[in-house]
């Protein structure tokens, strides 16, 4: 009960709560394309400011902030409220802060019409905002995505075997042109689609490469070696301060392996200059049964803003590494 009482007065006086809650709301920026009937602008960004005759054409004037959609506002909400119950309001501190700059962008819109379509858009103030909807648009629109459809189906590699990952809204890509890493082939990248945040990501991969012409005196020595290497590697990184970062010797699935879990405050996002990013990585690095130079990684990196909820996607990441199975390297 004491507990229940607590909590519950911590919820009722948290401001980042209640701040997150009563955010801006987000508008549909899409509207803003030529021959988009005005009534339907009006409808989505509200009434004009101003409305004025050049040229013969009708010009409306827009102002409003660009906010956030309900499930971003709902999770950031419910993501404080965690952290004031278990912090018992101490969280206050780093939340209210996060509100109080997280308030949306402001815009003004210039928008000419021809027989009350849209001829032309002109943005006076927030076209960054524009930009980066475009740069980050939702990765089921990018030609290099295509939804998981069964995943029951063994996805077939040089090396390996694998299933995709359990739930729903997986996307597959195979060969990214820009890997994360690109030290290592990546054979397949699956995405989860969060439809209500475009700062949070989430994705399960396998990487390969090989080591060429090193010889190795043994299996353990390469793994030890390959520890010490990615324990400097992964505290090294520009622009991130490690919070966590645990490397170690270990096995998984049976066999030998390096396993390796970071987290980390990322500030590297050119989109969101700025802004600090939560990035929670772990994997395994096996050298294949059947080679001395063939290396695989399974991995899954979690990425999302300071203050935003975090969703644990592990159940549905684990059976897919659980389905890994070695083949015979052609």
């Amino acid at each position: 009960m004491r507990w229940v009482i607590i909590a519950t007065a911590l919820l009722v006086t948290s401001c980042s709560v209640y701040m997150a809650a009563h955010q801006p709301d987000k508008k549909d920026l899409s509207v803003l394309e030529p021959g988009t009937a005005r009534n339907t602008i009006i409808g989505a960004l509200g009434a004009p400011v101003s409305t004025n005759e050049r040229d013969g054409k009708k010009v409306d004037m827009f102002v409003f902030v660009q906010g956030y959609t309900s499930g971003s506002r709902t999770g950031r909400a419910v993501g404080h409220a965690i952290a004031d119950v278990f912090t018992l309001g101490l969280w206050e501190v780093v939340g209210t802060p996060i509100e109080m700059t997280a308030t949306g962008t402001d815009m003004q819109v210039e928008v000419t019409y021809d027989d009350d379509t849209i001829e032309s858009v002109a943005y006076l103030k927030g076209e960054e905002e524009v930009a980066e909807e475009s740069q980050e648009e939702p990765q089921d629109e990018k030609a290099s995505y295509t939804p998981v459809t069964d995943p029951t189906q063994r996805l077939e590699f040089q090396g390996f075997s694998i299933l995709p990952p359990r739930g729903e809204n997986w996307l597959i890509s195979r060969s990214p042109s820009i890997p994360p890493d690109p030290s290592w082939t990546w054979p397949v990248t699956f995405n989860k689609a969060f439809r209500d945040s475009k700062t949070h990501t989430f994705y399960a991969a396998v990487m390969t490469t090989s080591l060429g012409n090193v010889t190795i005196e043994s299996r353990t020595e390469l793994l030890q070696h390959m520890a010490r290497v990615w324990s400097v590697g992964k505290k090294g990184e520009p622009q991130a301060t490690p919070l966590h970062t645990k490397v170690a010797l270990g096995k998984y699935l049976g066999r030998d392996c390096v396993r390796y879990e970071s987290i980390k405050e990322d500030r590297s996002s050119r989109v969101h200059p700025g802004s600090v990013f939560i990035m929670i990585t772990k994997g395994f690095i096996f050298l294949h049964p059947d080679s001395s130079t063939f290396l695989l990684r399974l991995e899954y990196s979690e990425r999302h803003l300071l203050g935003e909820l975090s969703f644990s996607l592990e159940a549905e990441v684990e059976p897919f590494f659980r389905s890994l199975v070695f083949t015979p390297v052609r």
